[in-house]
């Protein structure tokens, strides 16, 4: 498999503008922890976080993958509300949560991802 470079690019500019949002950057380091990792999903080719809220007596945990769309120019964003892994193995609820937005509608998808994350603290 051939790297794209261009859908790369697209997925690190919203990472940079998802950690820019001052709600994100706002977050106790204490109580969330937020990874990155390669997605890849045959042509879908982005970057996915796996985010943890630490509460008392539990975890929180979401998984949320953004990348260009295979069949368009389209961002597609995919989540659950669990810990998957970095490896290609997603839930099918990861999968049917799917969610497209214009290529440039940057306010619009990190706003998306955003309030993925902080639904953890709902």
């Amino acid at each position: 498999m051939k790297i794209n470079k261009e859908k790369m690019e697209l997925a690190w500019t919203i990472l940079s503008l998802v950690e820019m949002d001052f709600r994100i950057y706002g977050l106790s380091e204490q109580e969330w922890s937020i990874s990155v990792g390669a997605f890849e999903n045959c042509r879908e080719q982005g970057l996915v976080l796996k985010v943890s809220k630490y509460e008392e007596s539990m975890i929180k945990q979401a998984t949320i993958a953004f990348s260009e769309n295979r069949n368009s120019d389209d961002v597609v964003i995919y989540h659950n509300y669990r810990s998957d892994g970095f490896k290609n193995q997603y839930s099918e609820e990861f999968w049917s949560n799917r969610k497209l937005f214009s290529y440039d509608a940057y306010e619009s998808i990190v706003n998306h991802i955003v309030n993925k994350i902080l639904e953890l603290d709902e």
